[in-house]
């Protein structure tokens, strides 16, 4: 190979790959069927089997660092808040603790940013109506940076799944 080809193929291929990353990598919204958001359920130990129907769904492109935002909302069959007394699993909303409320701060500005209406204001997340899951939390310095929660308000059969990362 001479040394004009190699310089080629390393401009050609980047530039290529690049091209199709970012046709490929773009937001979706109201995409999600029911085997897409199985796993939100079963994290919680509640079981898929609740979920009647997904009434939003978003997924954001992706940058090079992972940086997105994913929300659904999922209306399910059933859910009592006897089932949501476990306080190692879940926490009612006006009970939560500050690491609970960094990370909804930090997922409720994605929500707001990405101009998800359908999703719940503060209030409501941090109310003795909400159930709070959270499947991870990470933290850079004093602040997430990434955030994986599960929200339930059993009076309206309602769960809302937000993943995001900064």
């Amino acid at each position: 190979m001479t040394l004009g080809v190699v310089f080629s193929l390393i401009i050609i291929i980047p530039t290529l790959g690049s091209i199709i990353y970012s046709y490929s990598n773009v937001k979706q919204s109201n995409f999600a069927k029911k085997t897409d958001v199985n796993f939100v359920l079963n994290w919680t130990g509640l079981g898929a089997k609740r979920i009647e129907k997904i009434l939003h769904s978003t997924k954001s492109a992706r940058s090079l660092t992972g940086d997105h935002i994913d929300a659904y909302e999922i209306q399910i069959s059933h859910v009592s808040a006897m089932e949501l007394q476990d306080p190692h699993s879940w926490s009612r909303g006006d009970k939560i603790n500050s690491t609970y409320k960094d990370a909804i701060d930090f997922v409720l500005g994605w929500i707001e940013f990405d101009k998800l209406a359908w999703f719940p204001k503060y209030n409501e997340l941090t109310s003795d109506k909400c159930y709070v899951y959270s499947w991870s939390i990470q933290y850079h310095g004093k602040y997430p940076t990434s955030a994986k929660m599960i929200f339930i308000i059993p009076s309206k059969k309602l769960v809302y799944y937000v993943s995001a990362k900064t």
